[in-house]
């Protein structure tokens, strides 16, 4: 009885500085055969940052370490083209964080069809044209998106 106390104390130190508790990354849903820049069976998403990448958000992350704008084939990785939900998060390497998505009216804009969950690991640094153009967005997320280090949110859901 003793020991209960202390040890969890120490469990929740351990988890809390070493990342053992998660944080649920930036999750969204595509339509690869939707028009767009990139072929039916890809997808091209817009971030900066660092970022790691599972396809189908089943926790399987298939690129780590992304950085800049990326164009997957979802068929490289087993998944066929169509509808698929991405799961973005901070690179767990700790080289990095996502911080931002800007379509700006172009690229892959229109194969986006919903942010699903905005994520408690991320911390965004813009929202200027984040989802401009994107015509067939819609939020799903019930969750809240963590703007406190956003300063321009111009035009983040311009159509």
């Amino acid at each position: 009885m003793g020991l209960r106390r202390p040890l969890l104390i120490f469990l929740i130190g351990l988890w809390t500085t070493t990342g053992l508790i998660a944080q649920s990354g930036f999750i969204t849903t595509w339509n690869t055969t939707n028009t767009g820049t990139s072929d039916g069976n890809s997808l091209t998403i817009p971030a900066t940052g660092t970022y790691d990448v599972d396809l189908g958000n089943d926790g399987s992350y298939e690129l780590l370490d992304q950085t800049g704008t990326l164009t997957v084939d979802v068929t490289t990785y087993g998944h066929t083209a169509g509808e698929i939900q991405v799961a973005l998060r901070n690179a767990a390497s700790g080289t990095g964080t996502l911080d931002a998505i800007r379509f700006n009216n172009a690229g892959d804009k229109d194969k986006l069809l919903s942010v699903d969950q905005w994520g408690s690991g991320i911390s965004w640094s813009t929202m200027q044209h984040a989802f401009h153009g994107c015509s067939n967005l819609e939020v799903k997320a019930t969750d809240a998106p963590d703007l406190s280090g956003v300063t321009d949110m111009g035009y983040m859901f311009a159509r």
